[in-house]
C-alpha cells in the first residue's frame, strides 16, 4: 500500500469513526449496534497505521494482493453484521406477531365489554322510565 493510499484509508476510517460517535451522541444509533461499528472502525484504523498488516493477513489467507485480503476481511465483517441484523429482525418479527395476537385479544375483550354495557344500559330510542316522565318540561305535551 502506498503512503497516499495509507493516508486516504486512515482518513476514511477516522471519518467513519467520527460519524459513528456522532450518531450515537444524537441517539440515531443505539450503543449495542455502535459496538460493531466501533470495532470495525478501530480495525480499519489499525490496518491503516500498521503498514505490513495487510501483507501479513494476505499471506495468512493465501491472497496474492494485500488489498484482496482487505476486501475479504471486509466482506466477512459485513456478513457478520448482516447475520446479527437478521437475528435482531427475526426477534422483532416474533415480538410483532405476539403483539398483534395480544392486540386482537384485547380488541375482542373490549367488544365483549361494550356488548355487555349496551345490554345493561338502555339505548337512546328506548321508552323513558317512570321517573323521567314525571319531570316534564314546558314544551312536552301533557301526560295522559
Amino acid at each position: 500500500m502506498t503512503p497516499h493510499q495509507q493516508l486516504m484509508f486512515g482518513l476514511g476510517a477516522v471519518l467513519l469513526l467520527a460519524l459513528v460517535l456522532e450518531l450515537v451522541r444524537r441517539r440515531k444509533l443505539r450503543e449495542e449496534y455502535a459496538l460493531f461499528w466501533l470495532v470495525a472502525c478501530l480495525a480499519l484504523i489499525g490496518l491503516a497505521v500498521w503498514r505490513e498488516s495487510l501483507d501479513v493477513i494476505g499471506r495468512a489467507l493465501g491472497t496474492v494482493l494485500p488489498m484482496s485480503a482487505l476486501f475479504g476481511v471486509g466482506f466477512f465483517l459485513v456478513f457478520l453484521i448482516l447475520l446479527h441484523f437478521s437475528t435482531v429482525l427475526s426477534e422483532l418479527w416474533h415480538q410483532n406477531k405476539q403483539l398483534a395476537k395480544e392486540a386482537s385479544l384485547l380488541e375482542d375483550a373490549v367488544r365483549q365489554l361494550q356488548r355487555s354495557v349496551d345490554r345493561v344500559r338502555p339505548t337512546a330510542g328506548a321508552r323513558p322510565s317512570a321517573e323521567a316522565s314525571t319531570s316534564a318540561t314546558p314544551d312536552d305535551p301533557p301526560a295522559r
